[in-house]
């Protein structure tokens, strides 16, 4: 029924929150969901909620998927996650223009417009030199400031997080997004 703080610690279980953001007016975090018939559900409830009190999705909007390193049976294995970077990095101007929803055309890459201070292109490379998750996560970007952020994953959330998606209200380009972030991290760990 209100806005929340960023990243509330007293948000209930199982809840979608809207949150204070510094960069737009407000963000629309989901509880962790799984691919089941209720969580499209939710998803569509909840763009069909915003877009009647007024919502609305603009350049400065992400739609940021988070997908659980464990659920993906990631375990601890440097080596899947350096995989999934390669691959990121491989398709890294693809996955920018599947992601585009609100550029012109999808010719503007996310970010491309604030010289890449939110989402830009990962870090250096050189990906197979890395030895452990800390120094993978700072090759490939562990910040905002990158399209796939390793920097949860050394926390307790444990998630990769795909920075490289336009914001939008259509639950059907929400839930490709998410389709897509989930099958790459699966895929290539495997």
């Amino acid at each position: 029924p209100q806005q929340q703080s960023h990243h509330p610690q007293d948000r209930g279980p199982g809840k979608w929150v809207l949150e204070h953001d510094s960069a737009v007016a407000g963000e629309i975090v989901s509880p962790v969901r799984t691919d089941t018939p209720e969580t499209w559900e939710q998803l569509e409830r909840v763009c069909s909620i915003l877009r009647a009190h007024g919502a609305r999705t603009t350049t400065r909007t992400g739609g940021h998927v988070h997908v659980g390193a464990d659920s993906a049976n990631m375990d601890h294995d440097v080596n899947r996650f350096r995989k999934v970077a390669t691959a990121c990095a491989w398709a890294e101007d693809l996955m920018y223009r599947l992601a585009s929803a609100t550029r012109r055309g999808g010719k503007r890459h996310r970010g491309a417009g604030s010289g890449y201070r939110w989402c830009g292109p990962m870090g250096s490379g050189q990906f197979e030199q890395a030895q452990s998750l800390s120094d993978l996560a700072t090759r490939v970007g562990s910040s905002h400031s990158f399209g796939l952020n390793y920097g949860n994953l050394l926390d307790s959330r444990r998630t990769i997080e795909y920075r490289y998606f336009d914001s939008s209200l259509d639950p059907a380009r929400l839930q490709a997004n998410i389709k897509l972030a989930c099958w790459v991290t699966k895929r290539a760990s495997t």
